[in-house]
């Protein structure tokens, strides 16, 4: 597995208002004024941890790992539109091509970061990757409609309405 390389977060704690240019210059996280409110710099703390943690997730998990005739091929996480489960086969759907491999759907289902959701015993999707959505399908970019399981409706709706709104990295 491959991971981007990240940044250190820097919180810039000063008297001077004037000197937060500086800050901006070295892509700081955030810039504090004195005097300091407890639960103002508990707010910017918790979000520097949040921060850190999705960092974290996405270094380590930003290409999937597939066996390919005895090859082992790297797919970036954010080109897979979605993955389909064809008998003891996987079918991983991207952008640029596709790929097929053998394994297990539920398998692979857990070595997925959350911006995956499996709609269907058959399909994971790429919740970045979606289009629109009815309570019977979902259609991915490039215009493949895939069904949802009706079992799995109202939790795909919950899921993609946190992803959204940024509660899902």
């Amino acid at each position: 597995e491959i991971g981007h390389n990240s940044l250190p977060l820097i919180v810039f704690v000063t008297a001077l208002a004037e000197r937060m240019p500086e800050a901006f210059s070295v892509r700081a996280f955030w810039y504090l004024v004195k005097p300091l409110k407890s639960n103002v710099l508990k707010d910017v703390l918790f979000q520097a941890q949040t921060e850190v943690e999705a960092q974290g997730k996405t270094d380590s998990t930003c290409k999937l790992e597939l066996k390919i005739n005895g090859n082992t091929n790297l797919v970036s996480l954010s080109d897979i539109l979605y993955i389909e489960s064809i008998g003891r086969k996987i079918r991983v759907v991207t952008g640029s091509g596709e790929y097929e491999s053998y394994a297990k759907i539920g398998e692979l289902e857990e070595r997925l970061p959350e911006s995956f959701f499996k709609i269907h015993r058959s399909y994971i999707v790429n919740l970045q990757h979606i289009r629109n959505y009815s309570s019977s399908e979902v259609e991915m970019s490039g215009g493949v409609s895939i069904p949802i399981s009706k079992y799995k409706s109202k939790e795909f709706v919950n899921t993609f309405l946190d992803y959204q709104s940024g509660n899902i990295l």
